[in-house]
């Protein structure tokens, strides 16, 4: 049996509500719906691009502060973003940086609808998106949505294994829910790798590719949880190597990210591409642990000599 992490990863945040947010919503918004114009965002003057940093500062600290308790890590990661924010502000690339300005409002505009529910189940979260797809738009480009739901899909992939292996009630229509995120899985694997393939330093998109990895090994083996009564032996050794090949590929994606890491450790001039979408925190951090030598080791465990799922023996 594969020693997969059974913890859930960590929880989504919640929202004040109440927040009214900045006249520059709608700029922003109008932005977006137009596919990013880079004519309309040439157009933006500096003092405006000031105020949209300003409203991202904002933003990013209210939810910082959903995922920081304690009083001094949380000052210090709010001047670190800050920091980040300002830095990309400033670069040449005014596209990318008023881009990732409209992804984050949409993506908070999302969190903060009356009708948002934290712990929602996947299919909830798709309906909820649809249902309101007039008022929020397109989200299937917003890394911050795609993270969402790959976490969604890996914590019910969980529930649904521990309830295949007796650790919590039956859950009703089991086979249904393992398909449909097994499904969903495949739909967002196109996006991410896209992502990465287009933005190779970009240690955000290397993350969602692990998660996605990483989540995928998860449904073969409840896959083969669910089915291994009725699998033949071959069925068994296919699953087992498919499985390896996600587990591989996770690990490769981690190997990218701390390589990336590396290369700044040393330079603290040099930002990490992507960090913005973990508000300045690892990337790691909503993982079982972000240390990642210790998700190497994990990895390697799994990876090295070893046939991830219970086979019969040869």
């Amino acid at each position: 049996m594969l020693g997969l992490f059974s913890y859930k990863l960590k929880p989504q945040e919640g929202i004040d509500k109440n927040k009214t947010l900045s006249e520059l919503t709608a700029l922003l918004t109008a932005i977006r719906v137009s596919g990013y114009n880079t004519e309309e965002i040439a157009s933006i003057s500096k003092a405006k691009l000031s105020l949209i940093s300003a409203l991202i500062i904002n933003l990013g600290n209210k939810i910082l502060k959903t995922r920081i308790e304690s009083e001094e890590p949380l000052a210090r990661a709010k001047l670190d973003f800050s920091q980040l924010i300002k830095r990309l502000a400033g670069d040449s690339n005014t596209v990318a940086f008023v881009r990732y300005a409209c992804q984050l409002l949409q993506y908070y505009t999302l969190l903060c609808d009356k009708e948002f529910v934290p712990d929602m189940t996947l299919q909830d979260w798709q309906n909820f998106l649809y249902i309101n797809k007039e008022s929020f738009g397109d989200t299937t480009n917003n890394p911050f949505v795609i993270e969402y739901a790959l976490i969604k899909i890996f914590n019910q992939l969980n529930e649904l294994t521990d309830s295949v292996e007796g650790k919590i009630a039956p859950l009703p229509q089991l086979d249904e829910t393992r398909l449909y995120l097994h499904h969903r899985l495949e739909k967002l694997a196109e996006t991410i790798n896209l992502w990465a393939s287009n933005d190779t330093n970009n240690v955000f998109f290397h993350y969602l590719k692990f998660v996605y990895h990483y989540a995928y090994s998860k449904a073969i083996e409840l896959q083969f949880l669910a089915k291994k009564v009725s699998l033949t032996e071959e069925e068994n050794v296919n699953l087992s190597d498919s499985q390896q090949l996600y587990l591989l590929a996770a690990k490769d994606s981690i190997n990218k990210i701390d390589t990336l890491y590396e290369q700044t450790k040393n330079n603290a001039q040099l930002v990490i591409q992507g960090t913005e979408f973990s508000f300045g925190l690892n990337v790691l951090i909503k993982l079982p642990t972000s240390d990642i030598n210790q998700i190497k080791e994990h990895l390697s465990s799994l990876t090295i000599g070893n046939r991830p799922l219970s086979l019969p023996s040869h």
